[in-house]
C-alpha cells in the first residue's frame, strides 16, 4: 500500500496538521474568511471552523462553507495523491478550483490520445475553468496501463493492455463487456515506449455488447480499427521495429498492357477482396542487417560467387555482396544484391519476430499498389517528368549511379514510395510467359509451371524510362542476385 503525507502549516495557528492518504485519495486544506464556518463536502458536514485539512477520495466532490444567512460554494477536483489548497470566502462567488489543474486533474497524456488532442484537450479545460464553467470533464482516471506486447493480433484487431486498477475504481462496479475503441496509431506511444500510461476511461463512451474485459486487473482486450492509408510499425521479440506499413483499401484494377510487351497481356480484371498492407518503403540496408545479425544468415551471394554488379558491362563479382555493392549506400537505401531466396528468409524470421504472416506481394498485389488507383504508364501520368523517380533518365542526382534512399520522391495515392525505379522488386509468383489462366483474386500464381523463375517488378535507377511503366514485368531465378534487385513486404490485415 502506498502512503503519502501531506504537511499544512495552518493560519494563524502553530499546530502542524498531517493527513495520511492511501493510493486514489488526496487531500483539501481549506481556510475560509471568516475562519467559523460550516464545512459540508457533498451534502455532510465536516466541521465547525477552518482551517482543516480533509482527506478524500480522488475525483470532484462539492465544498460548501456556511455561516448564518452567507455561504459560499466550491467544486474542487482532488487528484490521485493531489494535495488542493482552497480559500473560500463567505459572501463571495461561486468558485471552481484551478489550482495546478494540469498536474493535477491529468498529470500525464492518456494512452487513448495522440499529443496534440491531449494539448487542445488540457487547453480547453483550462479556458472553461478560467471562464468558471461548471463543466467537467466525464473521465475519470481508472489506473495504469502496460502493453501486453506478445499478445497483440493485427488479424483479429485485439491490442491486450495489463491494466492494473486503482482500489476506488473497483467500487464503480465496471461490467465485463465493456470497451473503447482506440485508434491504432493513438496507441502506438505506449506500445514504443512499453511503460505505465495513466488509463482514463470516458463515460460518455462506453458501448457493450463488442469485445470483452476479462476481470478487474487482468487482461483488457481493445479493438483497434485500421484505415486504408493508416501506418504501422510492429516492434519485433528483439526490441527492435519492422517495416512501416501502409493499409491498402480493397478494390478492382485492370491489370497488364495492350500497349506494352507480349508478357503484359491479356489485360485482365483483378479483385482484390481483402484488406492487406504494403511496406511504405523498400526493405532498407539497416531493416535487412537487424534481420542477419539476429541470425547470422549469409546471403545467396556471400555463400556463392557474389553479385552481379554494373560497372560498365554487367559482371559477377565474388566480393560484392549487400554490404558491398559497389557504390555507397547508407541504411536507409533498399537493400539490394538480395535473392529471392534472401527476401523469403527475411520474411520468414520477421513473421517469427512479429508472430504475424509477412510474405513477398504477389504480382498482381505489387501491380495494384503500384497503379494506386490509376491507369497510366505510372501512377502521375503517361509522362515520366523530372525528379520523380530514380532511373537512368529520369532527372535525380542518383540516376545511372546507385540507389537513392527511401522516401526521396513524392508517394502515391496509396502512400507508398519508390514503385517506380530505385530496385527490382521480388515478387512471390513464378515466371509465366503471359497472363493466359493468371489468378483474378490477388493470389500469387506460384504453380501451373516447373521453372525455377520468379518475378521482379518495378524497375531500377539502372533501367530508362521507357520500362519504368508500371506493368513492366521481369525475372531472375530464386539464388540470383543483382546490385538493382531489392524487396517490399506485406502482410494481411483486419479492419473494420
Amino acid at each position: 500500500m502506498r502512503y503519502k503525507y501531506f504537511f499544512v502549516l495552518a493560519i494563524f495557528l502553530s499546530n502542524l496538521f498531517a493527513v495520511m492518504v492511501q493510493a486514489g485519495e488526496g487531500a483539501l486544506s481549506l481556510t475560509t474568511e471568516p475562519r467559523e464556518a460550516n464545512i459540508y463536502v457533498d451534502g455532510k458536514m465536516k466541521a465547525s471552523a477552518t482551517p482543516i485539512v480533509l482527506k478524500l477520495s480522488a475525483g470532484w466532490h462539492n465544498i460548501e462553507a456556511k455561516q448564518g444567512d452567507k455561504s459560499v460554494t466550491a467544486r474542487v477536483f482532488i487528484g490521485d495523491d493531489a494535495l488542493v489548497v482552497k480559500k473560500l470566502v463567505l459572501g463571495g462567488a461561486p468558485v471552481i478550483a484551478t489550482e495546478n489543474i494540469e498536474d493535477m486533474l491529468f498529470p500525464e497524456q492518456d494512452v487513448f490520445e495522440t499529443y496534440s488532442e491531449f494539448q487542445a484537450r488540457r487547453k480547453k479545460l483550462l479556458q472553461d475553468f478560467n471562464y468558471g464553467a461548471e463543466q467537467q470533464d466525464p473521465r475519470f482516471r481508472a489506473g495504469t496501463a502496460t502493453l501486453d506486447r506478445s499478445g497483440y493480433d493485427i488479424k483479429s484487431g485485439k491490442f491486450p493492455i495489463r491494466i492494473k486498477w486503482q482500489d476506488w475504481t473497483k467500487k464503480l462496479n465496471f461490467f465485463s463487456n465493456f470497451y473503447i475503441i482506440v485508434n491504432r496509431d493513438k496507441a502506438r506511444a505506449l506500445w514504443q515506449e512499453g511503460k505505465e500510461k495513466a488509463v482514463f476511461v470516458n463515460v460518455k463512451n462506453i458501448v457493450t455488447n463488442k469485445a470483452k474485459m476479462i476481470g478487474l486487473g487482468k487482461t483488457w482486450n481493445i479493438e483497434i480499427l485500421l484505415k486504408p492509408g493508416e501506418t504501422f510499425q510492429d516492434r519485433l521479440k528483439n526490441g527492435g521495429l519492422a517495416p512501416e506499413m501502409v493499409v491498402i483499401p480493397v478494390g478492382s484494377f485492370q491489370m497488364g498492357s495492350n500497349n506494352g510487351d507480349s508478357d503484359e497481356k491479356p489485360v485482365h480484371q483483378v479483385n482484390i477482396n481483402y484488406q492487406f498492407a504494403a511496406g511504405k518503403y523498400e526493405v532498407t540496408v539497416g531493416e535487412f542487417r537487424q534481420f542477419v545479425n539476429a541470425t547470422n544468415y549469409r546471403t545467396d551471394a556471400e555463400k556463392g560467387d557474389g553479385c552481379y554488379v554494373y560497372d560498365g558491362s554487367w559482371s559477377e563479382k565474388d566480393d560484392s555482396n549487400w554490404r558491398n555493392p559497389y557504390f555507397s549506400q547508407t541504411n536507409n537505401q533498399p537493400v539490394v544484391c538480395i535473392s529471392w531466396n534472401d527476401a523469403v528468409a527475411y520474411t520468414k524470421w520477421l513473421s517469427k519476430q512479429t508472430a504475424k504472416e509477412y510474405r513477398l506481394p504477389s504480382e498482381a498485389e505489387w501491380e495494384y499498389v503500384a497503379r494506386a488507383g490509376s491507369t497510366t504508364k505510372y501512377w502521375w501520368g503517361n509522362s515520366i517528368g523530372n525528379n520523380r523517380a530514380n532511373c537512368d533518365g529520369c532527372g535525380s542526382r542518383w540516376d545511372d549511379k546507385s540507389t537513392s534512399p527511401v522516401g526521396s520522391f513524392q508517394a502515391n495515392q496509396f502512400g507508398l514510395y519508390d514503385t517506380v525505379g530505385n530496385v527490382w522488386e521480388w515478387c512471390a509468383d513464378k515466371l509465366h510467359s503471359n497472363y493466359e489462366n493468371a489468378p483474378t483474386d490477388g493470389s500469387a500464381w506460384d504453380y501451373a509451371t516447373s521453372n525455377n523463375k520468379r518475378v521482379l517488378r518495378g524497375v531500377s535507377w539502372y533501367d530508362n524510362p521507357g520500362v519504368t511503366r508500371a506493368a513492366v514485368r521481369s525475372w531472375g531465378n530464386q539464388d540470383l542476385s543483382y546490385n538493382v534487385f531489392g524487396f517490399r513486404v506485406v502482410l494481411v490485415v483486419r479492419t473494420n
